[in-house]
């Protein structure tokens, strides 16, 4: 149409999809971050300093860099057990 009306109609909506594409999105990976804090935070307790627990951590470590490359290094996963632990008292996920 030589209004243009039909093209804005479908610019609108294709933006809000969008919009809603990336805000579930964003929901996947903080949940993502979430369960693996949780998965960290469960055999290791609350003393990230023992032995066990930095043992742990970088086998953990390892077997996620190797299965799904970076982003998986023993400080990210300290920061992402920190995120479940602030975030559990929050209840900021639902589960």
């Amino acid at each position: 149409m030589s209004n243009g009306y039909p093209i804005s109609v479908e610019r609108y909506s294709f933006a809000v999809l969008q919009k809603r594409a990336k805000s579930a999105i964003n929901f996947l990976i903080v949940e993502a971050y979430w369960r693996t804090g949780k998965k960290v935070y469960e055999p290791c307790g609350n003393n990230p300093r023992a032995e066990y627990g930095k043992r742990l951590l970088s086998k953990v470590s390892e077997k996620l860099v190797g299965e799904f490359g970076k982003g998986f290094g023993t400080s990210n996963l300290r920061n992402m057990r920190q995120f479940y632990l602030t975030s559990q008292k929050r209840d900021m996920l639902r589960r």
